[in-house]
C-alpha cells in the first residue's frame, strides 16, 4: 500500500514531521499567528516541536491568565491536527478562514462553559460487569456538557451504526425536532475495528451535522451502554475509542447544552434501520 508521507495542508511537497505539521507548515504558522496567542512560528525553526512548545509553556506560565492561554494553545494544536486528517481523508473543505472561526469559537466555548458534574462512580472490574455507572445510564439519568439546565427545546437526535466483520460501517441518524417535524440522516462510514468504535464514529457525525445546522441544544440518543459510560467518564475509554471520545467531548464546546441518553435498542429502531441501509450503500 503506498503512503503519502507529504504534508496535507500545503503544496510544498515537505515531508509531514511534528515540527512542519504543528508549526513550520504555512498553514500551522497562520493558525498560530491569527490565535490570541499571536506566535510567530517561524522563530526559532531550528528547535524540535518539543523542545518549542515546552519553551511556550514555560513562557506562558508566568503570565496571570495562563490557564487560558494554555488553553488557546492546546485549541492551535487540536484545529490543526483537525485540518490534517480532514485533508487526509479526502476532505478539503476546511480553509484556512474557516479554521481559525472554529478555532475561536471552541476557545470561547471552553472559556465561558459552565461544566455540571456529573455522579461519580468506580469503574467496572470488567467489560461485562453491569456497575453502577452503567445503571445510572439504564435508568433513563443523563448528564449535561455546557450548561445549567434540561431545555424543552433541545433537539433529539437517535444514533446508531451498523457494523460487518469485515469492518465496513453504517451510520444512521433520526432528528426529531420540538416541533414534530423529523429528518433522516445516514451514510457509510471508514473501517471501524469494534461496533463500539462504529457508534462513536456515528455520534460524531451527528453532532457534526448539529453544529453545522446551528443546532446549540441537543440530546442525543444511543443504545451502546458501555460507548455513553466513556463518553461520560464513568468508565475507562477503550483503545478503539479513546480519540474518538475526545473528538466527541470537543465537539460538545460547540453546543449551549448537550445531554446523553441510553434508549433500549427496541426503542432505536429508526436510526438502527439507517445504519443498515448504510452499510449496503
Amino acid at each position: 500500500m503506498d503512503v503519502n508521507y507529504q504534508c496535507h495542508l500545503c503544496s510544498h511537497n515537505e515531508v509531514e514531521s511534528l515540527e512542519h505539521l504543528f508549526r513550520d507548515c504555512l498553514f500551522a504558522t497562520r493558525i498560530w499567528a491569527g490565535s490570541h496567542l499571536g506566535i510567530r512560528a517561524a522563530i526559532h525553526h531550528d528547535m524540535t516541536f518539543q523542545d518549542w512548545i515546552i519553551n511556550w509553556i514555560s513562557f506562558i506560565h508566568k503570565m496571570s491568565n495562563s490557564d487560558d492561554l494554555i488553553i488557546s494553545l492546546l485549541c492551535c494544536i487540536w484545529v490543526i491536527w483537525s485540518a490534517r486528517t480532514n485533508a487526509a481523508l479526502g476532505d478539503n473543505s476546511i480553509s484556512l478562514t474557516g479554521a481559525i472561526l472554529i478555532y475561536e469559537e471552541v476557545v470561547a466555548r471552553i472559556l465561558n462553559a459552565k461544566i455540571i458534574p456529573s455522579r461519580s462512580f468506580d469503574y467496572p472490574a470488567r467489560n461485562d460487569d453491569l456497575s453502577n455507572s452503567l445503571k445510572f445510564l439504564q435508568s433513563g439519568n443523563r448528564c449535561k456538557f455546557y450548561g445549567s439546565a434540561y431545555r424543552c427545546d433541545q433537539t433529539c437526535i437517535f444514533v446508531d451504526a451498523a457494523w460487518r466483520d469485515d469492518k465496513i460501517t453504517g451510520l444512521g441518524w433520526c432528528v426529531k425536532y420540538q416541533n414534530g417535524s423529523s429528518q433522516s440522516f445516514y451514510k457509510q462510514g471508514l473501517p471501524s475495528l469494534s461496533p463500539d468504535q462504529a457508534e462513536a464514529v456515528a455520534i460524531l457525525e451527528a453532532l457534526k451535522w448539529a453544529s453545522k445546522e446551528k443546532i446549540l441544544h441537543v440530546v442525543i440518543y444511543s443504545d451502546c451502554l458501555q460507548l455513553l459510560s466513556q463518553i461520560l467518564d464513568l468508565a475507562k475509554p477503550s483503545l478503539n475509542t479513546r480519540l474518538l471520545v475526545a473528538d466527541i467531548l470537543y465537539l460538545c464546546c460547540l453546543f449551549h447544552c448537550v445531554s446523553f441518553c441510553f434508549i433500549p435498542m427496541k426503542r432505536n429502531k429508526m436510526a438502527h434501520m439507517l445504519a443498515q441501509k448504510a452499510i449496503n450503500l
